[in-house]
């Protein structure tokens, strides 16, 4: 049990009600009944009342019944805050339905993991990964009034045995896939740094998993469809490389500059620099040990997307399965036109 969790129970919580409020508290802010329960292995029955009436005397949480007839629970108790050491975490304000979905996505996947350590706070995080030598510019960042904030995105991270720092994208399955890119694009400097981690896309749409990896691939180790790194891109980058450092721009429109330059942000770490330079030697032939990254790529299935939540979101979900289905169809017929 953490020091926090400790703290909630000298406000008067149980062993199994503290830990599952500090987690609910920090990483999403919203929680059910049902998520609680779930959290102490509990189909049903009177515990999860007693918590719920004990927080909402306490002032720590209120209730939210104007969803489809559901209740939902939010922390938003100062008190609260103050005993977890974040008195202003903004998880006390009010948010979109849209983000209460994906919150309480966030915290399905928190209960079911059952990790030891998580990184609950944007302190946390900062300091963790400071430890390991990364610095401010390294770590995911956005400035709000001038003031410059880390890890915004709030998604889970928890630390699995040894030491490898694992991150979460709760992915919402609405539209493309952009959100996912523009997530690994933020993370890329911190995991070239730390050399091993691993990525986990979590959603409640599985047929997305394909998708999400192969843009991994692309963004952070530049691995082929086997896993292991993809050679042919390798190659090609440090044959552009080559000629850039030797001034040979003849070859280069913008096109391959902006490869080269996606590239240079891939295939960083002294490993690569190693293998660089034995090629420049030896050929192709340095490139033979070559195996998969470290930095490795999981996908979790969610039970629930929580739709209940947003009205809007079934609506959207449907001009999406709409869109991709158009596209599916577009697709099977130029492939059918080619052949």
């Amino acid at each position: 049990m953490t020091e926090r969790a400790q703290e909630l129970i000298g406000l008067g919580y149980s062993a199994s009600q503290a830990p599952f409020l500090e987690l609910a508290a920090l990483q999403s802010g919203y929680f059910t009944r049902s998520q609680f329960n779930d959290c102490i292995e509990r189909c049903c029955g009177a515990m999860g009342q007693v918590f719920i009436e004990r927080a909402l005397e306490k002032g720590h949480v209120k209730c939210i019944d104007s969803f489809g007839g559901r209740r939902l629970y939010q922390t938003v108790g100062q008190g609260l805050f103050r005993a977890l050491g974040d008195e202003n975490n903004r998880n006390r304000r009010s948010h979109r339905p849209a983000t209460i979905r994906r919150r309480l996505m966030s915290l399905d996947y928190c209960i079911s993991v059952k990790a030891s350590t998580w990184l609950l706070t944007e302190r946390d995080k900062t300091s963790f990964f400071s430890g390991l030598g990364a610095s401010e510019e390294e770590l995911p960042s956005e400035l709000f009034g001038g003031a410059r904030r880390f890890f915004v995105d709030r998604q889970p991270i928890w630390i699995r045995q040894g030491g490898v720092p694992v991150f979460v994208f709760i992915d919402e399955a609405l539209k493309g896939l952009s959100q996912w890119d523009a997530f690994l694009r933020s993370h890329r400097a911190l995991v070239k740094r730390l050399g091993k981690a691993a990525f986990v896309f979590a959603g409640a749409q599985p047929e997305r998993f394909v998708r999400a990896e192969r843009i991994f691939g692309r963004v952070i180790t530049g691995a082929g469809t086997s896993g292991g790194m993809d050679l042919a891109r390798l190659r090609r980058y440090f044959e552009a490389r080559r000629r850039f450092e030797a001034r040979d721009y003849s070859s280069f429109d913008q096109l391959r500059l902006d490869q080269l330059r996606e590239d240079r942000r891939v295939f960083v770490g002294e490993r690569i620099e190693g293998l660089y330079a034995s090629w420049c030697l030896a050929g192709d032939a340095a490139l033979t040990p070559v195996t998969a990254s470290e930095i490795s790529f999981e996908v979790h299935l969610l039970s629930h997307c929580h739709e209940w939540v947003s009205p809007v979101y079934g609506e959207e979900r449907r001009e999406c399965d709409a869109h991709n289905s158009i596209a599916n169809k577009a697709g099977a017929r130029g492939g059918h036109g080619k052949a």
